[in-house]
C-alpha cells in the first residue's frame, strides 16, 4: 500500500506512477505462478485482520463525512462494502 498526498510537482507524480506501473507488473506477471495451494482459514484471517486495522483508521470515514455523506451510511459503508470481514 502507498499513500500520497499534497502532490505539487509532476515529477513526484510521475514517480509515484511509475512505482504504480512497475507494481502493477511485477504482480500481474506473477499470477500464473499461483497454484491456488493457500491455506484458505490463514487468508480470512489475514483478510479479517487487514479489515479491522483499516475500519480503526479516522482518515477514511473523516474524508466521507467531510463531503456530507450522513454519518450512519458512512459506518455502513465502511463495515460492510469497503472493509468486509469474510
Amino acid at each position: 500500500m502507498i499513500a500520497a498526498g499534497n502532490i505539487q510537482e509532476e515529477k513526484e507524480l510521475g514517480q509515484i506512477c511509475s512505482m504504480a506501473e512497475y507494481t502493477l507488473k511485477h504482480y500481474l506477471e506473477q499470477l500464473p505462478n499461483y497454484n491456488g495451494d493457500n491455506d484458505s482459514e490463514e487468508i480470512k484471517q489475514g483478510q479479517n485482520y487487514y479489515c479491522e486495522q483499516q475500519q480503526q483508521n479516522p482518515h477514511v470515514p473523516r474524508a466521507m463525512l467531510s463531503l456530507g455523506l450522513p454519518e450512519d451510511d458512512v459506518k455502513v459503508f465502511l463495515a460492510d462494502n469497503l472493509f468486509p470481514k469474510v
